[in-house]
């Protein structure tokens, strides 16, 4: 398959931003709940918090659900040239990112994306809409109603107690770490499934229509295009995002909470197609765009190892698994250990696929998938 490398840069900065939020759930459990902390509870803290929500929850996981789209096209296409059998391909592949999904899940991250991308997948495979656009917006019509109806009850789940015994947990052993991940990774990801399947799911059908168009291969054909998801999506995403901030950060319910979800599920996408034409427009420029396309790239190319490695890191850093600093550091020092982990992974991902074919965890997806041992290193011709 040829490799799209605007494609490998865009899932590059989708790890950073999917990291700036998830990190969240390992620092400040309390914090997601709505609760502050005298760690939390600052002029910076609040600042900070207020900033993320505005730029980085509810974008980053539609723009890998558009890149999952799009490299499923092309991996239909690659196979179609390779006279396989696409669909029993794509299924044995689909089964081997759920169980990852379900080990990194119940380990490190119950929060894990990869077992609802791998169930979407099932639903691309069978099902191909021929008005794509409007698929993709009732879907996102169907997220936002489901956090409105959560909204209802979620008054009657206390939250706060939950948050309570995962810090008891995160400062405990490894043992209790596990524990709380192995116990909470069902509920939690059913809600991550129900709540951000539909917009995940209408990412990528955008993404297979983005494929057909080739717009990240040939961005400069899209011009129009690109720049109506510009003009369109900047103001209305940034608006709903504005409005998602304020709540969060003023909203004491949890019936609060879940309306501004439900905002963020409507505008977050239309943020995220403003991400891409951005990205598009700065990996285009000689010099410092090019630069930072250079740089994302090697890590969205081994974007599975470094989503896993995340958690592992994170967790190594706030629970019991390592340094147990939860709930100990600022908000802005909880952005730092993300910069922290971003830029090593950036290193790392440069060296790495410098010498191998492919990220450590994309050799072992690839190796089921074809029921073959692919090269390990990387043959420089």
């Amino acid at each position: 398959m040829t490799r799209v490398l605007a494609a490998d840069a865009l899932r590059g900065l989708a790890l950073f931003g999917i990291c700036m939020v998830n990190v969240w759930y390992f620092a400040h459990p309390l914090l997601v709940s709505g609760v502050a902390s005298p760690v939390t509870d600052t002029t910076t803290g609040d600042a900070t918090r207020f900033v993320i929500g505005l730029v980085f929850e509810g974008k980053f996981y539609p723009l890998f659900a558009f890149l999952f789209g799009y490299s499923f096209a092309l991996m239909r296409e690659a196979v179609a040239r390779e006279g396989a059998d696409f669909e029993r391909r794509m299924r044995r592949r689909l089964w081997g990112l759920f169980f990852i999904g379900v080990v990194h899940g119940m380990v490190f991250w119950p929060g894990d994306i990869l077992t609802t991308y791998a169930i979407l997948g099932f639903v691309l495979l069978a099902w191909r809409p021929r008005r794509p656009v409007r698929t993709a917006a009732v879907l996102i019509g169907i997220a936002t109603l489901f956090w409105a109806v959560v909204g209802t009850a979620w008054d009657t789940i206390d939250v706060v107690e939950d948050a309570l015994l995962t810090v008891v947990s995160y400062q405990g052993t490894p043992g209790t770490v596990l524990a709380e991940h192995a116990g909470t990774y069902l509920s939690i990801g059913v809600t991550v499934l129900l709540g951000q399947g539909p917009t995940a799911l209408a990412m990528m059908l955008l993404g297979l229509l983005a494929a057909d168009r080739r717009l990240l291969s040939d961005p400069a054909a899209n011009a129009p295009l690109l720049r109506r998801m510009l003009v369109v999506g900047l103001p209305v995403g940034l608006a709903g995002s504005l409005v998602y901030a304020v709540i969060m950060q003023t909203e004491a319910t949890a019936a609060g909470d879940a309306l501004a979800f439900g905002l963020l599920a409507l505008t977050g996408p239309a943020l995220t197609g403003a991400y891409i034409a951005l990205a598009l427009r700065w990996f285009a420029r000689p010099g410092a765009g090019a630069a930072v396309m250079a740089w994302l790239t090697p890590a969205g190319r081994m974007a599975l190892t470094n989503y896993v490695g995340q958690s592992v890191l994170l967790g190594v850093v706030f629970t019991a698994y390592g340094f147990e600093q939860v709930e100990k550091r600022s908000p802005p020092a909880v952005v730092a250990v993300v910069c922290a982990i971003f830029a090593v992974q950036l290193v790392v991902s440069r060296w790495w696929m410098a010498g191998h074919a492919f990220g450590p965890l994309e050799w072992v997806l690839r190796a089921w998938t074809r029921q073959t041992r692919p090269p390990w290193r990387r043959v420089v011709t």
